[in-house]
């Protein structure tokens, strides 16, 4: 195990709970509605979509707007990159959904893929794992994630979200 692994774990033991499937979307939407300073998001796909599948992700993006009309800090980094359909064309168009509402999110400037899904929420909550923000996550796929309670943790993954977060551009608003 790699020493700085061992000495996190014996400084500071994170709780950690497992969150498969559909578990998944009532439990980071539980941890949003508890969150008191700041929400931070990253993810490689967010569909909001219309129709009943679609209700946990729309769900999920609710409780955003509703935290940052709260006065939380909430800032959201997802994938994108010029020239590519599928997944940048999705995310475009949650950008501006979110953009609509209030929120200001961002996609990282360099050519790399952002694929890491994570949430860090206050000091000491990151749920971190393979469920992304799309209705094949939260209806189809076999998908895990683990909630941890850890303030070293939550901080240096922080540091690096901060990091891309200063080198990102907002998404240009545009029509959809």
């Amino acid at each position: 195990m790699d020493t700085g692994i061992k000495q996190i774990l014996q400084t500071d033991p994170a709780a950690v709970t497992l969150l498969w499937d559909s578990n998944y979307s009532a439990a980071v939407t539980r941890a949003i509605r508890a969150a008191q300073k700041s929400i931070y998001i990253t993810t490689f796909k967010m569909e909001p979509k219309k129709g009943p599948k679609a209700q946990r992700i729309n769900e999920l993006l609710s409780q955003l707007v509703s935290a940052n009309n709260r006065g939380l800090d909430v800032r959201v980094l997802l994938n994108f990159q010029e020239n590519k359909k599928s997944t940048s064309s999705i995310n475009w168009y949650a950008a501006n959904a979110l953009r609509k509402r209030g929120l200001c999110p961002k996609y990282i400037k360099k050519k790399r893929t952002l694929h890491a899904k994570i949430i860090l929420i206050d000091s000491d909550i990151t749920i971190t794992g393979s469920h992304n923000w799309s209705v094949m996550s939260h209806y189809r796929n076999i998908e895990l994630s683990l909630i941890l309670k850890s303030e070293t943790i939550n901080k240096e993954i922080k540091n690096a979200f901060l990091h891309f977060w200063d080198n990102s551009a907002e998404f240009m608003v545009r029509e959809i």
